[in-house]
């Protein structure tokens, strides 16, 4: 069998030599709050177009400059 993961190592999939089709081994499930860069980068996209999410955003960024001088 071949293994592999797109993510490394949190989703493996596993498949026979020279076949295509694979059958997912292992997936790790995140926590409610996780996101990955893309979703992030589209709600700091869109922020403008929503004004609870800007401040939202604007509110997580002063948490985390705060978060950083401990």
């Amino acid at each position: 069998m071949i293994y592999e993961s797109p993510d490394g190592g949190q989703t493996v999939y596993e498949r026979q030599p020279g076949k295509t089709g694979r059958k997912l081994v292992k997936y790790k499930e995140l926590p409610a709050w996780h996101m990955d860069v893309k979703e992030f980068n589209d709600m700091i996209g869109h922020a403008d177009d929503f004004p609870a999410l800007k401040e939202q955003l604007i509110q997580l960024k002063t948490l985390w400059a705060l978060c950083k001088k401990e």
